[in-house]
């Protein structure tokens, strides 16, 4: 399995950017994750605290250095503050396949954050990894993460039946897809553009 190995400069459009987890981000994304929304549509533990972030950091350098996940904080370029998360998940090499995941803080939410940082990872790991195809799931009732996912260019490609187990129960999942040759055309939007 390929080793993920963090980019060279962090990746950026100018606004946000993406860049490896540092331990001073702890708070910052107890801030992003602790909200109703994010245990609405995600299986993050709740409440979630700095504690939860440095655990959840540890276990970072395994998961790049083994090429199963890759991690970024999303950060606001004007004022280096935390606002969102931004990881990639691949869980088979041979596929070339991955998985992209997200969530932005509720004070961050509407600002082209979520969509932002969509398009810089996805370009990272279509681009700079080399994977073929990546993957986004929302919940059905998620209309605005299936918002992002299609400004991203992601494409729909239906529901996924008994996808995932979300607080203890089988949900279905909308499943969009990205693929590299998808990318040629697609350029990062401009500035303070909302979802």
């Amino acid at each position: 399995m390929p080793e993920l190995r963090p980019p060279e400069r962090p990746l950026t459009d100018g606004i946000i950017l993406l860049r490896a987890w540092r331990e001073s981000d702890a708070s910052g994304l107890a801030a992003v994750l602790n909200d109703s929304e994010t245990e609405r549509w995600t299986t993050t533990p709740q409440p979630y605290g700095p504690d939860d972030a440095l655990q959840w950091f540890a276990t970072h350098p395994e998961a790049w250095s083994t090429g199963r996940s890759a991690a970024m904080a999303v950060i606001e370029v004007s004022n280096e503050r935390v606002v969102g998360s931004a990881e990639l998940k691949v869980s088979d090499w041979s596929q070339q396949v991955g998985e992209v995941a997200y969530a932005v803080g509720s004070t961050d939410r509407g600002k082209g954050v979520a969509t932002r940082a969509v398009e810089l990872l996805s370009r990272w790991a279509l681009g700079q990894v080399g994977l073929e195809r990546l993957e986004l799931f929302t919940h059905p009732e998620n209309i605005a993460s299936q918002r992002v996912a299609q400004k991203a260019g992601f494409v729909r490609e239906g529901i996924a039946r008994s996808a995932r187990v979300m607080r203890g129960h089988r949900v279905d999942l909308v499943r969009f897809s990205l693929i590299r040759s998808d990318l040629p055309g697609r350029i990062v939007r401009g500035p303070f553009q909302s979802e």
